[in-house]
């Protein structure tokens, strides 16, 4: 089961975490965080998996569009992605602490005054830097960071087999 290999021994958290994503998206979340320094490890699959669920409530970010004090493209959505993470200063941090757990939010588009907003967003950040992509202190309890193994068996058409399952999925959910 692909989740099992994503959450590990955390795989009934992780279906928590998924169900409360799409029954109760309005509940504040930790920040889940995917890391290996290995590659093929199904992270980025992952992520088109969700998309897949989410559809146009979910985007994906790079690090400069996060970076950027424009946000109208993200800022109205459930789900917000980052992959290939990495962090290094510790005002945006910050700043995907405060989003984290806020509600309100400044929405800024090119040419418009910014404007607030009701804030929902829940970040999934992808990363290959293990231990270097955000700098979190041990007290922390905003991100959920989760050790991705390597997956043993790789499949060409593996992605389009989950996607296929998603309906029984919600189902199960």
């Amino acid at each position: 089961m692909f989740l099992r290999h994503i959450f590990y021994k955390y795989v009934e958290l992780g279906l928590d975490y998924l169900q409360l994503l799409y029954l109760r998206p309005l509940q504040n979340l930790p920040i889940l965080c995917l890391v290996s320094n290995q590659r093929t490890t199904g992270k980025t699959s992952f992520l088109k998996w969700c998309k897949e669920i989410f559809k146009n409530n979910m985007t994906y970010l790079t690090n400069d569009s996060f970076k950027s004090q424009f946000n109208a493209d993200w800022a109205n959505k459930l789900l917000i992605c980052i992959d290939k993470a990495l962090f290094q200063k510790e005002e945006l941090t910050e700043r995907l602490k405060y989003l984290s757990t806020t509600n309100i939010n400044k929405m800024e588009a090119k040419g418009r005054d910014k404007r607030e907003v009701e804030f929902f967003g829940k970040f999934l950040m992808c990363s290959n830097k293990e231990d270097s992509f955000i700098k979190i202190d041990a007290n922390e309890n905003r991100f959920w960071v989760i050790k991705v193994p390597v997956i043993k068996k790789e499949e060409t058409d593996f992605l389009e087999k989950l996607i296929a399952e998603i309906p029984a999925f919600m189902y199960h959910l």
